[in-house]
């Protein structure tokens, strides 16, 4: 792989300590996320889009389901963002390893 042509300048503070820091937060997140999913997979027993479907169907109750459809969708969405995250630190932290940023 050959450097980039374009001089590409980090913010001081975008060290890979920093990264691997930013990158174990997004992971403890991730895991958080990752229970909240699970939790209501447990107590429904399906998926969340099963749930949704359940909800629109009325098959199971409005109260508390569709507040907890939120909570359960917000969390799987903010666990894809998690992971893009995830993946662009370590890309960056193999960037900065191969081009010689502390």
């Amino acid at each position: 792989m050959s450097v980039p042509s374009m001089t590409l300048e980090l913010p001081a503070s975008l060290t890979t300590d920093t990264l691997r820091i930013l990158e174990a937060d997004a992971t403890a997140r991730a895991e958080l996320l990752r229970q909240i999913i699970g939790h209501f997979e447990g107590k429904y027993q399906c998926s969340l889009e099963t749930f949704e479907q359940k909800l629109e169907n009325l098959e199971v109750p409005e109260h508390p389901g569709w507040e907890e459809s939120i909570e359960w969708r917000n969390a799987v969405e903010q666990l894809e963002r998690i992971e893009m995250s995830r993946s662009i630190f370590a890309w960056l932290i193999r960037w900065l390893a191969q081009y010689g940023a502390s």
